[in-house]
């Protein structure tokens, strides 16, 4: 005979294996999305994007957060050509593990590589940008102590040695900060006429890629709407406004980055 307790029984044991099914289901399809992720200057993958990278981690997706050449230490260890090679590699190694569907995301200065990454890079299923920064454009002629490195820099690199760090100025976060790098490697991420301009990043990125840009509470600089508003349109784009300050923006912003990860049409793993 059977009993209303045991239809009700096989009723919930359907339901939840059901729902187990949608989870694993959604498990393979964040597991088929990797993400190489950045932090800003002066940062680690230890820093302000740990806990967005962790909970990128605990919903299934593959998650790079590589040394780059603007860590804690290590600011301009390399040149800016050099980094975004660093950059596709990692999106390469991601590649070769099978996985098709690749994000690029970046804060701040990390937000500025992957814009300009991603303009070499069609094949992308999408771009995050937290508080994008790095203006050279802007800040190296309105501040004299950049400026005067840069002309030190370039007469290093005319008249030697070029192959020895030196002490530069630079800017991080509205702040006058000292770096030590290559004559030619701080040229190439501080001349306001270099290719660092993140003008050139924004002029070359003709590709109708989703992007997902979130500003913090107050920009130093121009407001970043602005940079969202000439990129290429896509359906799947999206422009927010934090209320947190620039560096707190990735830790704010994790719920926002999963839901709008969950909007991107992937290519099914085979």
């Amino acid at each position: 005979m059977v009993t209303v307790g045991r239809v009700l029984s096989k009723i919930l044991i359907c339901f939840f294996l059901i729902l187990a099914g949608l989870g694993n289901s959604l498990a393979q399809d964040h597991a088929s999305i990797g993400i190489v992720l950045l932090y800003g200057k002066n940062g680690s993958p230890a820093g302000h994007i740990a806990k967005l990278a962790d909970a990128l981690r605990d919903h299934g997706y593959a998650v790079s957060t590589p040394a780059m050449p603007w860590a804690t230490g290590e600011i301009y260890n390399a040149s800016y050509d050099k980094s975004l090679e660093m950059i596709g590699a990692e999106v390469k190694a991601l590649r070769a593990k099978g996985i098709k569907n690749i994000v690029v995301a970046g804060h701040s200065l990390g937000g500025h590589m992957v814009l300009a990454y991603a303009a070499t890079d069609s094949a992308l299923t999408g771009v995050i940008l937290l508080a994008p920064a790095h203006y050279p454009e802007t800040y190296a002629n309105k501040k004299k102590p950049v400026s005067d490195s840069v002309e030190t820099a370039k007469n290093l690199v005319v008249k030697g040695p070029a192959g020895q760090k030196v002490y530069f100025n630079d800017m991080n976060n509205g702040e006058e900060i000292t770096v030590l790098a290559k004559p030619a490697d701080y040229l190439s991420f501080c001349d306001p006429e270099g290719p660092s301009q993140l003008s050139n990043a924004l002029s070359s990125f003709h590709h109708s890629l989703p992007v997902l840009l979130i500003s913090e509470s107050d920009p130093r600089v121009d407001p970043k709407e602005a940079i969202f508003n000439v990129l290429p349109k896509n359906n799947k784009s999206l422009f927010l406004k934090s209320s947190a300050n620039h560096v707190e923006v990735p830790n704010a912003s994790i719920n926002d980055v999963l839901n709008w990860l969950k909007t991107l049409v992937v290519v099914q793993q085979k």
